[in-house]
């Protein structure tokens, strides 16, 4: 569960980051 919860928050990160990178 701990991974699943690091990979969420990590994939979460990213995409946020690639939204405010393309807006």
């Amino acid at each position: 569960m701990v991974v699943s919860t690091a990979l969420f928050r990590t994939m979460f990160e990213v995409y946020s980051a690639f939204i405010g990178y393309t807006v």
